[in-house]
């Protein structure tokens, strides 16, 4: 069986503040196209998006159309998870009027969970969902192929001082039962084998922030078998030059990357348990950080402050 795996969609009209695009909602849908011509050109049997399709749950009737337009024109099943971008207050209770939900009800995606998803090809694949907080599902049938799509904070790299994150080692190795784990919410592709099994992010499939990571790294999406365990990165050509979309003034803080991914990080958590401005002051001091990242980062602090989308 062969899938392709689509990572953090972030799927939004709006442009992020710091790109230049003249259409960026165009770019967005463009990069959509794409996907879908890639899974049909590979043949592949099913989509498995890893939750964060819509950069918020308010982001409006209309972009959520022309979204499933394009996704009707495929006629290969996509099935994803829900992260906190998707739906009102990061919360469960509140998926049900998610624009997921719209998709849903116009079969055009279809919600994983806890009990499988079963795909007979020429083994038994059984594909289960963990959304932004849930649990880990129990496998249903050790023998079939299984695979979990899972939207929770597992990387190779920690984002910013301090950050602690699962490691995708420590993960695999706590959950022997999975042979595919497909990982979202983590930007930044990596695939880790281990132990003959494999855990693939395959990264944001846009670029948002002036972070060095964002910038560098070029969208893709992974086209993985199961009968081989082989898989193919495949980059995405309508994925346009970062320095064509991004302010040349902005490109040049890069070096200051963790911080602006570590601002990011605050503003989805969007928790003020935590001290950010105790916490910046003293980074900004011990980095003698530029005067135009901390007005930069001012700026995003208010913007989360008084729970303004990107």
């Amino acid at each position: 069986m062969k899938i392709l795996l689509w990572g953090d969609g972030h799927i939004s009209a709006r442009r992020p503040g710091k790109r230049t695009d003249t259409d960026y909602f165009a770019v967005v849908l463009s990069k959509i196209r794409e996907i879908l011509s890639i899974a049909k050109q590979h043949e592949c049997d099913a989509i498995l998006q890893a939750g964060d399709l819509f950069d918020s749950p308010d982001v409006g009737h209309g972009t959520v159309s022309q979204v499933l337009r394009v996704l009707r024109h495929s006629d290969i099943p996509l099935h994803g998870i829900w992260g906190q971008h998707d739906v009102t207050g990061h919360s469960a209770s509140t998926v049900y009027r998610s624009p997921l939900m719209e998709l849903d009800a116009a079969g055009a995606w279809t919600m994983l969970d806890t009990d499988p998803t079963m795909f007979k090809r020429s083994q038994a694949v059984d594909i289960y969902g963990s959304s932004f907080g849930e649990s880990i599902p129990e496998v249903q049938h050790a023998d079939h192929f299984n695979i979990l799509v899972t939207h929770r904070m597992i990387g190779d790299k920690p984002l910013w001082p301090g950050h602690d994150l699962t490691k995708p080692q420590g993960f695999m190795r706590a959950h022997p039962e999975f042979s595919l784990v497909f990982v979202g919410d983590y930007h930044y592709r990596f695939i880790e084998e281990y132990k003959g099994r494999i855990m693939v992010n395959s990264g944001c499939m846009m670029r948002l922030t002036v972070a060095e990571r964002d910038m560098y790294q070029v969208p893709a999406v992974v086209v993985f078998d199961t009968v081989t365990m082989e898989y193919e990165i495949v980059v995405l050509t309508s994925a346009p030059n970062a320095d064509d979309v991004f302010d040349d003034s902005v490109q040049e803080l890069t070096d200051n990357a963790k911080l602006m991914t570590f601002i990011e990080r605050l503003k989805s958590q969007q928790s003020s348990s935590i001290g950010w401005r105790h916490i910046l002051l003293r980074v900004f001091g011990e980095r003698n950080t530029h005067k135009r990242v901390v007005n930069i980062i001012n700026d995003c602090l208010a913007e989360a402050k008084n729970g303004t989308d990107r």
